[in-house]
């Protein structure tokens, strides 16, 4: 499983998640949203979105599809296929996804 985000004024970060607990956390101290993009998926995996305001407590973190109203109508704290998602970030310094 592959992800990927890019964001203005961030870098981007790619990951292949390819066992249970596996994750990527990325850094967006300082930035408004985030795209996380979910690029091809094997098997059944559940991925698991979460944010931190500390890099150490994670709790559950509702993602919208992407591209989508804004707000989004509705949102989602994992995913089991491929797809796009973005989520605002103001309030978060680290966003995990996790499989």
């Amino acid at each position: 499983m592959a992800l990927t985000n890019v964001s203005s004024g961030a870098t981007k970060a790619s990951k292949v998640l390819n066992a249970v607990n596996q994750e990527v956390t990325i850094w967006c101290a300082g930035q408004a949203k985030l795209g996380i993009s979910i690029r091809s998926v094997t098997g059944t995996p559940t991925l698991k979105f979460t944010g931190s305001l500390d890099g150490l407590t994670f709790n559950p973190l509702t993602v919208g599809a992407y591209p989508s109203a804004n707000p989004p109508a509705s949102g989602v704290t994992e995913a089991t296929a491929a797809g796009n998602y973005e989520v605002n970030v103001q309030n978060y310094k680290f966003i995990r996804v996790q499989m």
